[in-house]
């Protein structure tokens, strides 16, 4: 009995010393799933999109746009993304798309036209702060605050697909970013990126349809703008000074280029925010342990695509055996690292990653429909003759939106009803009447175009927000849904 005894507490201490290993070495924790339907992360984060408007220098933080207005370069010039970034920092334009992947309620989402803009760089980004500091965030005292510790995972998994003029761009154009920002000190100029191409580290190509992506942190590289005498300095060089002449680098030489601390003036108190004996964020083999945020971001104007869209879903953070990447056990042509990722069964070949069903084929929509756009996305509703006052008192011609509808078989013809929700679900528009023409509008040719002037079911104008668009597309007696959104912009509701 003693032996019997004895065996069992072997047993159970190796049990527990594997399980203690397994929760160590594989772990999957969600970042967003959408679901809930509002714009912050599981970590209390944020949810922006970024138009690049600023100067090559950057007078602005891309990652806390949401605190932020872009600086507009040039007048008119600059990039395009929808939803717009949140010009005052008291709530974020930001919302969850429907129909996310394998039919879930919602998803990522944004739309980028960096044609426009005169800088050759130019790009539009969505994106996600893990702590959220309010208004407070540039000073130090709460800075390193908003970031957190990741070096616990190896990688993030999430679905991804994008639209169709991306994957017909050129070159580089074929690709989307993803982005880690980090901080280097208290005072440096912005955040400093870790990034890589999605496909490229993914090894899965980029689709219109749902694919799975999982982007190993070991596989990321420097990004943005690059300062070489940076790495020959513990922490940036001194942290309170901007101007001619530039640091003094620790090896006795000076910089060339100024490190921009965009002015914080709390920092030129150095009794109380002393210059750091190292540099407090360590980035070595694929961890990081002051990670801000994470970004999608487009190859920008010079190199990528000029517009296009990116819907992204189920992003998880994931930490598995790193002596294990390249393991097929079922020989499905998945690691089994992905499958873990995708919570897919790594020893059954017929089970792995794919959006819709075990063939990897879309759904009917999918298939049927190529696009459904709405432009602009943007606007103030009117039927074109109907004037609404501004909060500063101007007024401004209205003109609704227009929504396109393109099927992928040409020689078909049908019908198209448009149902119009606010962003709580509500139902506002759904029928025809003395200002709406959205029901049982004619498809033919595989083509519809309906207007939606941004009015309600009763001729008012709708107040500002965020609408969804349900579009139901009847062909050949059976209905396809496609969803889209657009934003009515600010006024006076009377």
């Amino acid at each position: 009995m003693k032996i019997f005894k004895k065996g069992v507490v072997i047993v159970s201490i190796y049990f527990i010393l594997f399980c203690s290993l397994y929760a160590q070495q594989y772990k999957r924790v969600l970042v967003d799933n959408f679901e809930d339907g509002n714009h912050r992360n599981e970590f209390g984060g944020y949810w922006f999109t970024f138009d690049d408007r600023a100067d090559v220098l950057g007078e602005i933080e891309p990652v806390t746009l949401r605190y932020k207005h872009p600086q507009v370069v040039n007048g008119s010039t600059h990039s395009y993304v929808f939803p717009a970034p949140d010009p005052t920092g008291t709530a974020t334009p930001f919302q969850p798309q429907p129909h996310g992947v394998k039919n879930s309620k919602y998803c990522g989402y944004f739309r980028f036209d960096v044609g426009r803009s005169n800088f050759q760089y130019a790009y539009a980004s969505m994106g996600t702060n893990f702590i959220d500091v309010g208004q407070n965030k540039d000073l130090p005292s709460v800075e390193m605050k908003q970031y957190i510790d990741l070096s616990e995972f190896n990688g993030i998994a999430f679905w991804m697909k994008v639209s169709d003029d991306i994957l017909n761009a050129s070159g580089q154009g074929k690709e989307v970013k993803i982005k880690l920002t980090y901080k280097l000190a208290p005072g440096t100029y912005g955040d400093v990126p870790k990034e890589v191409g999605i496909s490229h580290a993914s090894g899965r190509p980029l689709s219109s349809d749902w694919q799975f992506y999982v982007i190993l942190f070991n596989r990321l590289q420097d990004g943005g703008w690059r300062y070489p005498w940076v790495d020959n300095d513990r922490y940036f060089g001194d942290p309170y000074d901007d101007w001619e002449p530039f640091d003094i680098l620790q090896d006795g030489t000076q910089a060339t280029q100024p490190r921009q601390s965009l002015g914080r003036e709390e920092l030129k108190d150095t009794t109380k925010y002393p210059p750091l004996p190292d540099k407090p964020t360590r980035i070595t083999r694929g961890k990081f342990d002051k990670i801000k945020a994470i970004q999608f971001q487009t190859m920008g104007k010079a190199d990528g695509a000029r517009t296009g869209e990116v819907w992204v879903d189920d992003i998880y953070l994931i930490s598995y055996d790193t002596t294990t990447w390249t393991k097929d056990s079922d020989g499905d042509g998945w690691n089994d690292y992905e499958e873990f990722a995708a919570a897919t069964d790594q020893n059954d070949p017929n089970s792995y990653p794919v959006a819709y069903s075990k063939t990897g084929k879309s759904t009917e929509e999918e298939s049927m429909i190529k696009k459904v756009e709405v432009s602009p996305q943007v606007f103030y509703p009117g039927d074109g003759t109907e004037l609404v006052e501004l909060k500063d008192g101007k007024k401004v011609r209205g003109g609704g939106t227009v929504i396109f509808v393109s099927l992928r078989d040409t020689s078909k013809s049908g019908k198209v009803s448009l149902k119009i929700y606010d962003s709580s679900g509500k139902l506002v528009a759904d029928k025809n009447t003395n200002k709406n023409f959205i029901s049982e509008q004619p498809l033919t040719a595989g083509n519809a175009v309906i207007s939606w002037r941004g009015y309600n079911n009763e001729d008012k104008l709708v107040p500002p927000g965020i609408y969804i668009i349900r579009a139901d597309i009847e062909i050949d007696g059976k209905i396809y849904t496609k969803y889209t959104t657009a934003l009515v912009k600010s006024y006076k509701v009377k």
